[in-house]
């Protein structure tokens, strides 16, 4: 009996699940090739696809299912505060089509239920409060990397973050395209980042 409790307390040890919060490290704008000046403002772009890239920022590859990470850097120059707002930012093709764009919350949900089922039917209670822990470290660690829902970023100062899409794309070839307002004059400033 005592062999049977410790194999199973072991099993439910061993199959802890976990979660390593990562840091993106955030370059000077001028270093990313994907970057237009429109106004003073400088926008780039940088699309994680990769395997090994989506993992150094968000420890598992969200790309399996289909979401495509972009970290956007603003940078706004001397003359006016400006106001960017996510639903302002899109992602098209070519041809015009545009990629669904979804938050932080909608990316955790695609994996979190997977990983909760899996720590309960593979290896019992300790393993699903482990799951529960490393889920919520996850929503909390994906919602501080994702680009704001509205940022006012006013003169010679920088922001950056993640914008989410779900597509099944590739995003090189891809357009991202910025409607950012500038507050003084009340005029939105279009800027559009080709993807490569």
């Amino acid at each position: 009996m005592k062999k049977i409790l410790l194999i199973v307390l072991l099993l439910g040890l061993t199959g802890c699940a976990t979660y390593k919060s990562q840091v993106v490290n955030v370059e000077p704008i001028d270093v990313y090739k994907n970057r237009v000046t429109v106004s003073d403002i400088t926008v780039a772009a940088e699309a994680f696809e990769a395997p090994d890239k989506v993992k150094s920022a968000f420890y598992i590859d969200v790309t399996q299912k289909d979401i495509r990470p972009v970290h956007l850097f603003i940078a706004n120059g001397p003359a006016d505060d400006v106001r960017i707002t996510r639903a302002q930012i899109t992602l098209a093709d070519s041809a015009g089509n545009e990629a669904k764009r979804v938050n932080a919350a909608y990316v955790f949900d695609r994996f979190e239920k997977n990983e909760l089922a899996y720590a309960f039917w593979g290896f019992g209670i300790f393993s699903y409060m482990s799951a529960e822990k490393a889920n919520e470290k996850m929503k909390a660690d994906w919602h501080e990397k994702e680009f704001e829902e509205e940022r006012t970023l006013p003169v010679k100062r920088n922001a950056s973050g993640f914008v989410f899409f779900e597509t099944k794309n590739h995003l090189s070839g891809m357009t991202l395209r910025l409607g950012i307002l500038n507050l003084r004059t009340n005029e939105t400033i279009e800027i559009k980042v080709p993807l490569s």
